[in-house]
């Protein structure tokens, strides 16, 4: 069999494999995909519960290879195996976790996600956020801002966060291609319960109008309560692939090409093509220039209120029109027609014009947070942490960590035991979880009162012949 052959009945297993979830596995709630095996030994049950992991193009450096910095760039942190390399080139980019596995459930205005087992997965990169040549523990505190730094101090010393898959000490050296897992029980924060409206489905084209709150790929603390996942989900489309970019916060049309070739052929277009964008964005204070073109080149962009990232200065052009003052709340809705495409590129200049989007807690005076924090809660979680870390001191103490590790296995699990039975273990063992701080402080879970949006929305689109339009967003409703 040739080389091109194998891949392609390697890609073909894979499709399978993508389509429907093997009869083996199966799901708990609260816990994640489980898998029921035979013991060797006794001739009892074994259970392996597989925590989510990402597909990613930057490879595992190696610990047996000493990579020179040019092949660590040239090969991608590492060797690609040809099973990989058919998955990247071949498969869709969705597999049998998005239609099988947590349930969404829908309170006080939310579209909220079952907890789950999941692994996050970074690669240290010299020229990425948050940078190499820092201990392990501040990598992790800028990764993981939101964390408090005692539970990532724990989630280290408990195994949770490896480096290259491997226990490290909180002052290890993180180094370029460094691949650093955390895996942690997963509470997705909740986006917005609104209705998501398809306005064009076409043969290898569907455009829709995103909710605000719903990012569009799984990111951050966002995985199924994500765009491509829902209409994985919910709608049966399968291998979507974003053709532009649409921040999380900001509403709008968003093109999916339906498969590689589709997204190849529609991201040739828009390079190719006359792309015209338009925004309506409602920002404070008058806006007394009926028509202005801002052309400011932009360097940088915020991550957080705290953290901004610098790239090489590029130009950058923005046309503003005000279409309407609202005297009673002191803001001014306009249309902005942005000429260029650069990150945050509506926010960054009407900022610079003093006319920060209403809502936007970077560039504005929005809050930032999604919970809401006293100092109170935060006493409340420093000595949820501590409980935490004296826990573990006790079964360190008492020589149970191997244990525990059994138990993980199931090895109390006999061959009658059915699948029903050893899901109710699970869900009873470990779906509220001993070192997960929201499964033992539920206050965590409240959701603040602040909007979970900005007042930007992605109002029409036109590339070449095709021309879209959304509806307007409600936040323009609420204002009449």
């Amino acid at each position: 069999m040739s080389r091109q052959a194998g891949l392609r009945k390697i890609a073909e297993m894979a499709a399978n494999y993508c389509v429907k979830l093997p009869e083996s596995e199966r799901y708990a709630r609260g816990v994640g995909q489980f898998v029921v095996l035979p013991r060797l030994d006794d001739g009892g049950k074994r259970i392996l519960v597989l925590p989510k992991m990402q597909l990613s193009q930057k490879f595992t450096r190696f610990e047996n290879r000493s990579w020179p910095e040019d092949l660590v760039n040239r090969n991608k942190l590492g060797v690609i195996s040809p099973e990989l390399k058919a998955f990247l080139c071949n498969m869709p980019s969705l597999n049998a976790e998005h239609v099988s596995g947590p349930e969404y459930y829908y309170e006080d205005g939310f579209r909220k996600v079952e907890p789950y087992f999941a692994t996050y997965r970074s690669v240290a990169q010299s020229n990425v956020w948050p940078g190499v040549d820092k201990p392990l523990i501040n990598f992790l505190g800028d990764r993981f801002s939101s964390s408090p730094r005692g539970l990532l101090e724990l989630e280290v010393e408990c195994g949770q966060i490896a480096v290259n898959l491997k226990k490290v000490p909180l002052d290890y050296m993180i180094r370029q291609g460094d691949v650093i897992t955390r895996t942690a029980h997963f509470h997705e924060t909740p986006v917005l319960d609104r209705k998501l409206n398809i306005i064009h489905d076409g043969d290898d084209l569907l455009v829709v109008d995103k909710p605000p709150s719903w990012p569009v790929h799984s990111c951050g603390n966002f995985r199924f309560n994500s765009l491509l996942y829902i209409l994985t989900k919910e709608f049966g489309y399968r291998d979507l692939r974003p053709v532009h970019r649409l921040d999380r916060l900001t509403s709008g049309i968003i093109m999916l090409a339906k498969g590689k070739n589709s997204a190849a052929k529609y991201q040739k277009m828009l390079a190719r093509c006359t792309v015209q964008k338009v925004y309506l964005a409602l920002v404070e204070g008058k806006f007394d220039r009926s028509h202005l073109v801002h052309s400011t080149p932009l360097s940088s962009h915020r991550v957080t209120k705290k953290v901004a990232i610098s790239t090489k200065e590029k130009s950058a052009i923005t046309e503003f029109k005000t279409l309407e003052y609202f005297p009673r709340q002191n803001y001014t809705l306009v249309e902005c027609r942005p000429i260029t495409g650069r990150t945050h590129q509506i926010r960054l200049h009407l900022q610079e014009l003093g006319h920060p989007i209403v809502n936007d807690f970077l560039y504005g005076t929005g809050k930032s947070s999604f919970y809401e924090s006293t100092p109170e809660k935060r006493e409340s979680i420093e000595n949820i942490i501590r409980a935490m870390k004296a826990q573990r001191e006790a079964d360190n103490a008492a020589k149970l960590h191997s244990d525990n590790s059994k138990v993980m296995t199931a090895s109390d699990i006999n061959e009658d035991k059915t699948v029903e039975q050893v899901r109710t273990l699970l869900e009873q063992r470990f779906s509220k979880h001993d070192f997960c701080l929201k499964c033992q402080f539920p206050q965590l879970l409240i959701q603040s009162k602040d909007p979970k949006y900005i007042c930007l929305h992605s109002y029409r689109y036109s590339v070449g012949d095709l021309q879209f339009q959304s509806s307007l967003p409600p936040w323009i409703q609420e204002l009449k």
